[in-house]
């Protein structure tokens, strides 16, 4: 299964869980362009660390071969896609927590 397959079954399952549950997890544009920025700028700078001393290596199988610099594209959509699930189930989690409380 290539990286960006993966990484569209990621972001497919994110905006689902957001969708059904009705909860955004941002309300403003700045918002998301502050979270995504920072996401991205994190990314960008442990992978110019990691690459060339060989943590992990892009061969090209898997991957779409568009490169900024040394890093493929898939890294930055995961920066942006899988935190974005992770925090997505979190919110999702803390809503059928609170169902269950409530119906105590």
């Amino acid at each position: 299964m290539s990286y960006i397959t993966i990484l569209i079954i990621v972001l497919v399952s994110g905006v689902s869980i957001e969708w059904f549950f009705k909860e955004h997890l941002f309300h403003s544009l700045r918002g998301r362009i502050i979270c995504a920025v920072i996401a991205l700028a994190s990314i960008a700078i442990w992978d110019l660390y990691a690459i060339p001393r060989g943590h992990w290596v892009f061969t090209g199988q898997g991957i779409l071969g568009i490169f900024i610099g040394p890093i493929p594209i898939e890294e930055f959509l995961w920066a942006l896609w899988v935190p974005y699930l992770w925090v997505t189930i979190y919110k999702a989690a803390h809503i059928i927590s609170d169902k269950k409380r409530k119906g105590r």
